[in-house]
């Protein structure tokens, strides 16, 4: 039986180390502008604006990465400009966000992507994420366990919308049973239990979860999620 487990990228198998979007704009105010802004300065202005935030709504007609970035821009220059900062200064988003030294992976992750692999699953990347998401996969070192790389930066929609999880179904028609590993309930979650995938809530920080009948297992560790499937690896 053919098996496909579809990864999230952030905080599942890798991480922007001290934080995301607003730790980007305070690294950038420090360096550039020589203010000391902490990132929780920005995050109210961060909550909106996003090509997820407005999931519903296909994004097709966004054909390169300069696109992309050319519209998140406003977002940036308003966060900063909020907080007393240049709004200019929202050119080095992109450079900051995406530098492979910002990120590392989650504990364990190569262990568990090198053993799923041995196994024979199809595996792949599902992902809201920016156009440079691949470069960060490959720069981690972890590119040659996926068969593909689903964007939402690229392919125009966004977890949790059903196409989102359609396309992987649609690429592989030989598989009969179909996973999904992601961190967040809302977007990882229930799209891909309404899509017909297996659910495990990646959980370390073990938070309360409002919406369990989306949830098929819990795990607080890859490991965990790479021994509760060893049963399965040869039915």
């Amino acid at each position: 039986m053919k098996k496909l487990i579809a990864w999230d990228f952030d905080k599942t198998l890798a991480e922007r180390k001290n934080g995301m979007w607003a730790q980007t704009l305070s690294e950038i105010a420090l360096d550039k502008a020589g203010v000391k802004i902490s990132q929780e300065k920005f995050i109210p202005f961060l909550q909106e604006g996003f090509f997820w935030h407005n999931w519903e709504k296909p994004h097709t007609h966004i054909r390169t990465a300069d696109d992309w970035w050319e519209k998140m821009h406003p977002v940036f220059e308003n966060g900063l400009k909020k907080n007393g900062v240049e709004s200019v200064l929202a050119e080095f988003v992109r450079e900051y966000y995406t530098n492979p030294v910002k990120w590392s992976l989650i504990d364990s992750a190569v262990e568990v992507l090198k053993h799923f692999e041995a196994n024979n699953f199809y595996q792949v990347v599902l992902s809201n994420h920016v156009p440079e998401l691949e470069k960060l996969i490959i720069s981690l070192g972890i590119r040659r366990f996926f068969e593909k790389i689903y964007n939402s930066a690229f392919t125009g929609y966004e977890k949790p919308h059903h196409q989102s999880f359609a396309m992987i179904k649609n690429d592989f028609p030989e598989v009969e049973e179909f996973w999904m590993v992601g961190d967040s309930v809302t977007v990882d979650m229930k799209g891909a239990k309404t899509a017909g995938f297996k659910t495990f809530w990646f959980n370390p920080d073990r938070k309360k979860c409002d919406e369990e009948e989306a949830v098929d297992y819990e795990i607080t560790s890859l490991k965990e999620f790479e021994m509760m499937m060893r049963g399965s690896e040869n039915a």
